[in-house]
């Protein structure tokens, strides 16, 4: 296999837990602790910023010049 004794040993080592954990069976209620969270919603306005209306393209481009291709 290629394995040294170290890891051999680990092995069975790791497979002689999980044995014990299946035999052992589930833990016991109350050991677990359960946690209670509670969560309020809190409704706020909403605000909704409207868009400015512009007459013409100059007023959309602020000071700068509107410049046309020749």
């Amino acid at each position: 296999m290629g394995c040294g004794i170290g890891v051999l040993l680990r092995m069975i080592w790791v497979v002689a837990i999980v044995t014990y954990c299946l035999l052992r069976g589930p833990r016991l209620e109350e050991d677990k602790i359960t946690e209670i969270l509670s969560v309020e919603e809190i409704a706020e306005p909403v605000h909704v910023d409207v868009p400015p209306t512009y007459s013409s393209p100059d007023e959309k481009a602020g000071n700068d010049k509107v410049q046309e291709n020749e």
